[in-house]
């Protein structure tokens, strides 16, 4: 488990892909531990900030340089990611839709994929915020029907694994 990992480091003289004191790794009545020669690590340019390095905006055909390479309102990270939408058409984007029935019920309605869990929330003064129960999506919309209020605010939320 994690509690039982930590990082230590060897005292004395360090001999790069030679053995070391302390790097034996014979049988023991303890745990032994990887001993690590070299290790570096590289981070990873993002022109635009939206989460996603430019090698992988490259790779899938983005814009490294704009967060919002199809121009529709939702940024890179967010439709791939996320939404599961295509960050390269304006025409894919997550939406919430809302449609108001002749006896004045609110259905609100979202697209989903599996592996992600749904929230609507909803509000009548944008300050305060009632969340749904999380709803795991399954590939079909979901939505939610709500009471007719002279004043109704609706967002979603979106959770990734």
């Amino acid at each position: 488990s994690s509690a039982d990992f930590s990082w230590g480091t060897q005292a004395g003289d360090f001999t790069k892909g030679g053995i070391n004191v302390g790097q034996s790794f014979g049988a023991a009545v303890q745990p032994q531990g990887i001993g690590i020669d070299d290790f570096s690590m590289l981070a990873l340019l993002d022109s635009d900030g939206d989460q996603l390095s430019d090698e992988e905006e490259l790779a899938l055909g983005t814009n490294p340089a704009e967060i919002d390479s199809d121009g529709d309102g939702q940024d890179d990270f967010f439709e791939h990611i996320l939404a599961k939408t295509n960050p390269r058409s304006g025409s894919s984007f997550f939406k919430l839709d809302l449609m108001v029935d002749s006896s004045g019920l609110i259905t609100t309605s979202i697209p989903t994929h599996v592996g992600r869990t749904y929230f609507i929330e909803s509000s009548t003064d944008l300050k305060t915020w009632d969340q749904s129960e999380g709803f795991e999506g399954d590939g079909d919309p979901w939505g939610l029907i709500f009471p007719q209020a002279e004043r109704m605010f609706f967002r979603a939320r979106i959770k990734a694994p």
